[in-house]
């Protein structure tokens, strides 16, 4: 496992120390990421994100509308010009930068 992610970070051009967990899994979970894991790429990702999903807990039932104003308040913002807008190179950058020197 360590080895597929040292390979990704490597083809995705990331430098830096990698990241390990030391915890074992039970044998039903081997079994079931073993089978997982011949899946095709797509299959993969969205039984990946429904595991995730399911870590979340119960939704907020407010958090739409909440969304929703916050969406709202920051498209009035940028169409009244109050806001700084950054390209996504330059703050794609500054994540990475900071990423990395952690």
């Amino acid at each position: 496992m360590v080895r597929a992610a040292e390979a990704f970070r490597r083809r995705i051009g990331l430098r830096g120390p990698t990241l390990t967990y030391n915890w074992t899994m039970t044998r039903e979970a081997q079994t079931v990421l073993a089978e997982a894991l011949r899946l095709d790429v797509p299959s993969r990702a969205q039984l990946a994100a429904e595991l995730l999903g399911s870590l979340d807990g119960p939704t907020d039932p407010g958090a739409d509308a909440a969304w929703a104003a916050e969406i709202e308040r920051r498209v009035t913002a940028i169409e009244a010009g109050t806001v700084k807008l950054e390209a996504w190179a330059d703050v794609r950058g500054r994540i990475e930068r900071e990423i990395l020197n952690r």
